[in-house]
C-alpha cells in the first residue's frame, strides 16, 4: 500500500513541476524595458500566480532607488488586466487578489514598473 500512494505521489509530483511556469520582466543597465511574454493555451486558464521576484531597481537619472514597486499585464489589445504596486511601506494595492487572478486563453504582456535593474519573476500554473 506505501508503494502505491509512493507511485501516486511521484506522479502527481510531475504533473504539477510540468504545470509551473514562469515569467521575467526587466529594465536592463541602459533603462530599456525588458517585457515578458505570457502566452495561454487555448483551452487552459493561467492561475496560482505568486511574486517569487519584485525589484524596483533606480531611477535612470538621479540612480536613487524607487521605494515603490510594481507590475502590469496587459492583454494582447493593450488593456491592463492586471496591476499590482507595493509602496515603501509595504502597503499593497492590487486590482484583484493575485492569488485570484486568472488569465484565459490568448497572449499578454508583463511589465515591470521601475528603472534601471528592475525585474520581475512571476511564477503560475496552467
Amino acid at each position: 500500500m506505501k508503494k502505491i500512494g509512493l507511485v501516486i505521489f511521484i506522479v502527481f509530483l510531475g504533473f504539477s513541476l510540468k504545470a509551473q511556469h514562469k515569467v521575467d520582466a526587466s529594465i536592463n543597465s541602459s533603462c530599456v524595458s525588458q517585457p515578458a511574454n505570457l502566452s495561454v493555451p487555448s483551452g487552459k486558464t493561467a492561475s496560482g500566480f505568486v511574486i517569487n521576484t519584485l525589484v524596483a531597481g533606480n531611477n535612470c537619472y538621479s540612480g536613487a532607488a524607487f521605494a515603490n514597486k510594481g507590475f502590469v499585464i496587459k492583454a494582447s489589445n493593450g488593456n491592463i488586466v492586471y496591476r499590482y504596486t507595493r509602496d515603501g511601506n509595504g502597503k499593497v494595492q492590487e486590482s484583484v487578489k493575485l492569488s485570484t487572478l486568472k488569465l484565459g486563453a490568448g497572449s499578454y504582456t508583463v511589465w515591470v514598473d521601475g528603472g534601471r535593474g528592475a525585474r520581475l519573476v512571476l511564477n503560475y500554473r496552467i
